[in-house]
């Protein structure tokens, strides 16, 4: 553990909305089941790290070193906690990394489990495909016996996309309404909303001058705001 790093910055992997649709499409195209996991509390049952907390609440005592026995919502390592917790289960029980996605694992069909399972975690949401009802079943049987998970079944709302399946004609649709609603709500454009064919008037010039000396702070997180979520929403 680095200060600086793990404390300010802390990075844990999760799957890129890629390898989240190509999940998606290969149980849609092989007509495969696609069910997901939420890990209750996900963070405190991740093993900690072997750090502190520096300093003291109190005044004068700067010199204490107070230690958590649990990863906790909040702290910025925690994330990165239960993703080396989730590796090093996924690895123990016969899983590998699905190529450079470190939040993605592959086991192939074996004497244990008779059907390959491919499983993604997004921190504590979990999506997990499989061909064979009975390897669901056994699988789900041995994660619940080292994590507390809510089984949410078959696949219709994950990470705010719903998702329409028709298996007989082996089709799926991901639907952003419920993001896309609560961004115009986010952002006050529920009321006011126009849809438009270019982003600025055609013919805009701008100039120096448009842009001030010193920003405003809230404008500009705002706008950063604004931009980041069409950009997760387009993803």
């Amino acid at each position: 553990m680095q200060q600086d790093v793990d404390y300010n910055d802390t990075f844990s992997p999760t799957p890129g909305s890629t390898a989240t649709r190509t999940i998606i499409s290969i149980a849609t195209a092989e007509d495969l089941e696609l069910h997901s996991v939420d890990f209750t509390q996900a963070f405190i049952q991740a093993d900690r790290f072997p750090e502190g907390v520096n300093g003291s609440p109190h005044a004068n005592t700067s010199g204490i070193v107070y230690e958590v026995f649990r990863p906790l919502y909040g702290v910025p390592s925690s994330p990165r906690a239960l993703h080396k917790t989730l590796d090093s289960y996924m690895k123990s029980e016969g899983f590998t990394n699905a190529g450079f996605e470190e939040s993605v694992w592959r086991r192939p069909a074996d004497a244990e489990y008779a059907a390959d399972i491919v499983i993604s975690c997004h921190v504590d949401d979990s999506l997990i495909t499989y061909s064979s009802l009975s390897v669901m079943r056994k699988f789900k049987s041995a994660l619940l016996q080292r994590f507390t998970v809510t089984d949410e079944g078959p696949v219709t709302q994950y990470l705010g996309w719903q998702l329409i399946r028709d298996r007989p004609n082996r089709t799926s649709q991901l639907v952003q309404t419920a993001n896309t609603e609560r961004l115009l709500h986010t952002f006050d454009m529920w009321d006011e909303v126009h849809t438009v064919a270019t982003p600025m008037l055609p013919g805009t010039r701008l100039v120096k001058a448009d842009y001030p000396d010193t920003p405003n702070p809230t404008l500009q997180r705002r706008y950063h705001s604004i931009v980041g979520s069409i950009g997760y929403l387009v993803r």
